[in-house]
């Protein structure tokens, strides 16, 4: 039985496999197929899989190529790809050094070459150096030949910038390049932005109020050093005018008049430019200065302008006035002699008969009882009046005949201050000529004058051995002996009541046998001493009316030789004071006595101060 069931399933599963292959070789219409007639289709070999191989890898390599340069293309294209910028300061004083930084970096994947950087200048900038160094004469202009990825650089430019107050400008610069392995250029560009704080240099010019033909006037110009300062001298330019004449120039030059300073410090100093009008085209002349300073002595630039409108006077009597030898605005101090001097000159062709001459001074702060007056004016409610009576020569003024009428009066001394008060003195002259009593218009009048009274700056010195208190602030014996060192303290007292000053600064200098001993102090600013110059110096600078008074303390020390025994020594010569008055822009100045080892200050000294 097991024999026979096998047999029949080996039977049943071949029939199966024949009707399986049956099917394989039958075609469309179901009919076996001569299977020696069928073309056979060989399998792919290796050489296929491999030649298929490499063309898929160089597909996918030329992908990532061309993909990798569009990358890079469009990294270069960019904006960010390089960086640029400017670094410097952006306010400074007209003419300090000044140091600019252009900086520029390489931000890509890849080197740049080729590279050019170019500096644009505002026209007030002058070049000293740069670093590394411009390869072209106006030294703004620089190749470097590759810039490597993410690497920077910089250049640096020193200089200087001549202007105005205020005056703006900007710097540019503009960076060419081209990408390593890539044919265009492409740039980027910057700017910095940049003014004047201050010339660093006050100046001002004090014109006459009205200018007689053919007269001699002048143009006042005062000019001071502030703290920080670079222009150490300049010159003005006197723009020419048809008709006026600058110092020993012609009428008719069409050239501008130099005048130079050499030395500015924070002393004030003052220049006068003479100047004549010989003709009159106009009631006014505009009179243009300009103040020009040169690093190099070569190339100006301009760091001031001013515009003066002056009116011009013709009559047949002129009459100028001058105080205290200018015909300009000053400021004087409390106390102060006032010197006037009124000319007067027939400029027609016919005799002038009965000419009355009056001055007019508008102020509450003359002191009338001072006034010093030799032709013996009538004074009345603020004005002097001469006429033929007090002054022959006043009957008859024939043409070309001049004259002057001199006269002294002084400021009133410093009471107490009155901030609601107009503090200055305002002068002017007046003629009538005839018989009538008074001046009938402007047309008779001088040019005007006004005074501000300068603030009331005070300084007051003590050489003590003992204070207040009556406790030592020296030591050592007193009288000094010889061999034998003796200290003494110097108390400054500084007061002001009037207006705000700048520049404020006190000095003595210390004989050469008198040693600083340093315990100083000071209320506002500093002291210090100058080993060089034996010079002691309490700096303030500005004082603002709100400090009224202000003091400082500080030590010598003498020790007496042999021939010194009986002489009384000199501790300070004579300390000074000074300052800029910022309502009057005047210069103060005041000097002391000097001090002796006689401590006229000390009530508990009482010796001659002989050296023992």
């Amino acid at each position: 039985m097991p024999k026979n069931k096998t047999s029949e399933t080996i039977s049943a599963r071949e029939i199966e496999m024949d009707a399986g292959l049956s099917e394989i070789y039958q075609d469309e219409s179901g009919k076996l197929v001569n299977v020696s007639n069928m073309a056979m289709r060989k399998g792919r070999g290796l050489l296929g899989r491999f030649a298929l191989m490499l063309g898929v890898l160089t597909l996918l390599i030329g992908s990532g190529w061309y993909g990798y340069q569009y990358y890079l293309n469009s990294q270069a294209q960019k904006n960010d790809t390089v960086s640029l910028s400017i670094e410097g300061e952006k306010s400074f004083v007209a003419g300090q050094p000044l140091t600019y930084t252009i900086k520029y970096k390489n931000l890509g994947v890849i080197a740049i070459k080729n590279i050019n950087i170019t500096a644009t200048y505002p026209d007030n900038f002058v070049v000293e150096k740069t670093e590394p160094k411009a390869d072209n004469s106006a030294n703004n202009s620089w190749q470097i030949n590759e810039l490597l990825s993410r690497r920077s650089d910089e250049i640096k430019i020193v200089g200087r910038v001549i202007g105005e107050t205020g005056q703006s400008s900007a710097i540019l610069a503009k960076m060419v390049y081209q990408p390593a392995n890539f044919s265009s250029q492409f740039s980027q560009e910057a700017s910095f932005n940049q003014s004047i704080s201050t010339t660093g240099i006050t100046i001002s010019v004090n014109p006459p109020t009205g200018v007689f033909l053919t007269q001699p006037n002048s143009l006042l110009i005062n000019y001071q050093a502030e703290v920080k300062n670079f222009i150490t001298s300049f010159r003005v330019v006197a723009m020419p005018i048809p008709g006026v004449v600058y110092g020993t120039t012609s009428p008719s030059s069409t050239e501008p008049t130099y005048f130079t300073i050499a030395n500015v410090t924070d002393k004030q100093a003052s220049l006068t430019i003479p100047f004549t009008v010989m003709q009159r085209p106009i009631d006014s002349a505009a009179i243009n200065l300009r103040f020009e300073y040169s690093p190099d002595g070569k190339q100006y630039y301009a760091f001031l302008q001013k515009n003066l409108t002056l009116d011009i006077l013709s009559r047949s009597l002129n009459v100028g006035l001058f105080i205290n030898a200018t015909s300009t605005d000053q400021g004087v101090n409390f106390a102060q002699p006032l010197n006037y001097s009124i000319t007067y000159a027939n400029k027609g062709d016919i005799d002038l008969h009965d000419v009355i001459v009056m001055a007019v001074i508008d102020s509450d702060f003359v002191d009338w009882p001072t006034l010093d007056d030799k032709n013996q004016g009538v004074v009345d409610n603020g004005k002097i009046t001469w006429n033929k009576d007090s002054i022959p020569a006043l009957a008859d003024i024939a043409p070309g005949t001049s004259g002057s009428i001199d006269f002294v009066v002084n400021v009133m001394s410093a009471k107490e201050i009155d901030p609601s008060r107009n503090y200055q003195v305002k002068s002017y002259a007046r003629f009538t000529i005839g018989t009538s009593t008074a001046p009938t218009n402007d047309d008779d009048k001088s040019n005007v004058i006004t005074n501000k009274i300068n603030s009331d700056l005070k300084l007051s010195e003590e050489v003590r051995y003992y204070n207040d208190d009556n406790i030592a602030v020296g030591y050592g014996p007193i009288p000094p002996k010889v061999g034998q060192t003796t200290s003494y303290k110097v108390y400054w007292h500084l007061s002001n009541n009037l207006n705000e000053l700048n520049g404020v600064k006190i000095e003595t200098t210390l004989p050469s046998y008198v040693n600083w001993d340093a315990k100083n102090r000071a209320d506002v600013g500093t002291i210090q001493f100058d080993a060089a110059t034996r010079k002691v110096i309490w700096t303030i600078g500005r004082l603002p009316i709100t400090v009224y008074k202000a003091e400082a303390e500080f030590n010598i020390n003498i020790t007496p030789v042999a021939d010194d025994q009986n002489k009384v020594l000199v501790l300070l010569p004579g300390s000074t004071i000074e300052g800029v008055d910022v309502a009057t822009n005047s210069q103060i100045k005041k000097t002391l006595n000097g001090k002796t080892t006689k401590l006229v200050d000390d009530a508990m000294i009482t010796d001659d101060g002989l050296i023992q």
